[in-house]
């Protein structure tokens, strides 16, 4: 749950709110293509049919 923790910390706004309404299995999934993917946190999210960030890309770190 390390992983999922971490994303949870990141993400915000609608991002945030998407995020958690996935079952645990599919965030322990969208949390772990984010771990040396080299993509933003926002970019797997995008990437997994979720809605786009608030206020743009400024401030998420990549991994």
């Amino acid at each position: 749950m390390g992983a999922i923790n971490n994303f949870l910390e990141i993400l915000s706004g609608a991002q945030l709110t998407w995020f958690k309404k996935q079952s645990m299995a599919r965030q322990a999934a969208i949390a772990a293509q984010w771990q040396g993917s080299g993509k933003t946190p926002e970019d797997v999210i995008e990437d997994n049919g979720g809605p786009s960030p608030e206020g743009g890309r400024e401030g998420i770190p990549e991994v």
